[in-house]
């Protein structure tokens, strides 16, 4: 157990049952939503689905819930249901909603390397207005068509931190964006990260100290960051 109070920052809002867990273990979490969602509802996007069958492509729980959204209050059936998607929260809520999962992987650039094993040849990645073109790269030099749709525009909310913390938990790299616009962090505080890619955009922040969760969720990399801190003790 660890003696004295560890103090985490989240940029995003974490669920009290988790703040528990961790508080169990001496680790204090203060949460700041650095992000904000909206999505969007567009006679563009709806004459595109309806007549669709192309897969859908999911990097993010946003565009899932984006879609989702959409389908119900314009009472929308798509005529294709399959999709790609990042593992984790973003497959497990595509499932639960019965879209049928075509690949899956831990990041981006896995799941582009997936999509071209299965010589897929058209695809709509349903994404934010904010993002990283590593897939679109990728896809695009193998010859894969692909339409990018803005189904969530993402804004940064930054907010300005006075007190001293021993770490923080980044879930996306628009989630470093917004924390670095009104904060600096010391190359070697611990930064634990959702996945490879929000990882691979801190390093390039030139930031030394980050440590990946082994799976895509919340409470894997809180439990990340309990492993961390119990391990330094």
């Amino acid at each position: 157990m660890i003696e004295n109070k560890i103090h985490i920052v989240s940029t995003r809002k974490i669920e009290a049952d988790l703040k528990q867990m961790a508080s169990e273990k001496n680790i204090i979490i203060s949460d700041f939503d650095f992000l904000n969602y909206e999505y969007i509802q567009s006679q563009d996007i709806i004459n595109l689905l309806s007549d669709n069958t192309a897969p859908l492509i999911f990097s993010s729980q946003h565009a899932v819930k984006a879609i989702l959204q959409l389908l119900t209050k314009n009472n929308l059936q798509l005529k294709s249901k399959s999709c790609y998607t990042i593992e984790g929260v973003t497959e497990n809520l595509a499932l639960k909603n019965g879209f049928t999962i075509l690949g899956s992987a831990k990041d981006s650039n896995l799941l582009a390397n997936k999509i071209i094993e299965q010589k897929r040849d058209r695809l709509i990645f349903c994404c934010g207005n904010i993002r990283l073109n590593n897939l679109k790269d990728i896809l695009i030099k193998n010859k894969i068509e692909l339409l990018e749709l803005e189904v969530y525009k993402k804004t940064l909310t930054p907010h300005k931190l006075h007190n001293n913390f021993d770490g923080i938990m980044f879930f996306s790299p628009s989630q470093i964006d917004s924390f670095l616009k009104t904060n600096s962090l010391s190359i070697d505080t611990p930064s634990f990260c959702i996945g490879n890619t929000t990882a691979n955009y801190l390093k390039s922040k030139n930031h030394l100290n980050f440590i990946i969760s082994k799976n895509q969720s919340v409470k894997s990399v809180i439990e990340t960051a309990i492993i961390y801190f119990l391990t330094e003790e």
